[in-house]
């Protein structure tokens, strides 16, 4: 049988070994990968509604609601009441959570480096230019 050469095949392949590379790393600290891109957002932009939350990830509101309290009982994150919705919550970071950060993003940055390993710079930025473009062609399809 013939190998899939399909983009979403290799799509698919990296994402998943991506998913056990982060599971591997980031297990020391009770943490998976959609908690870790939670708490990046979060980094950026503390204090977030719950709702912003889910849509700046692309995720459903019930996926991100027991990540989210997974995060919570693990003391990453805290979930208060909105003053101005009181049926909305805004999620922040704990200082567990921020004292971590600098341990847990070079997870990030290394799996990056090992994807890349062999490329040359002008390759690398070549690359991202392809994903970046791949990534809006998916948008615009999806979106219409």
């Amino acid at each position: 049988m013939e190998e899939d050469k399909s983009i979403g095949s290799y799509v698919a392949r990296l994402f998943n070994q991506s998913h056990s590379y982060m599971k591997k790393e980031l297990k020391p600290y009770n943490l998976g990968p959609m908690q870790l891109r939670i708490i990046q957002v979060l980094s950026g932009d503390d204090n977030i509604k719950q709702q912003e939350l889910a849509d700046r990830l692309n995720v459903d509101k019930t996926s991100l609601a027991r990540t989210i309290r997974k995060l919570e009982e693990n003391g990453y994150i805290l979930r208060l009441k909105n003053e101005s919705d009181t049926r909305a919550y805004r999620i922040s970071l704990t200082g567990k959570a921020k004292a971590i950060e600098e341990e847990i993003y070079p997870v990030l940055s290394g799996w990056t480096e090992a994807l890349l390993e062999g490329f040359s710079g002008e390759e690398r930025d070549q690359f991202f230019a392809y994903l970046e473009r791949a990534l809006s062609n998916a948008i615009k399809k999806t979106t219409l």
